[in-house]
């Protein structure tokens, strides 16, 4: 049997999988297309099915995890104050660039 059609086999549970990290229907499909992206395109895969299945399940559990960490840093990022789009000092130099390079016309 192919990578895929021995993906599509476990694709239930991988779903389940998926949901009980994840626990949004939207998500977890994403989360199960991303496992099954990155299976297809690897050049080796386990022989054995019980390794098969460990590792489809392993691909799965590292890309839920790439996400959080990927979410807390765009997070952190939003929240420090030096990176927020309406900080004072970004505010005065965009005002300030404002009235410099559009004088008022009267």
């Amino acid at each position: 049997m192919n990578a895929r059609g021995r993906i599509e086999g476990y694709l239930p549970r991988l779903y389940g999988y998926a949901l009980s990290l994840v626990r949004d229907p939207h998500q977890d499909e994403d989360l199960v297309q991303d496992c099954a992206v990155k299976a297809l395109s690897a050049r080796n895969t386990p022989a054995d099915e019980a390794a098969f299945r460990a590792w489809l399940f392993q691909i799965l559990r590292n890309t839920f995890f790439d996400r959080l960490r990927r979410a807390k840093t765009v997070t952190a990022y939003a929240e420090d104050p030096k990176h927020h789009p309406l900080s004072v000092c970004r505010l005065n130099r965009s005002m300030q660039h404002i009235v410099t390079t559009n004088p008022r016309q009267n």
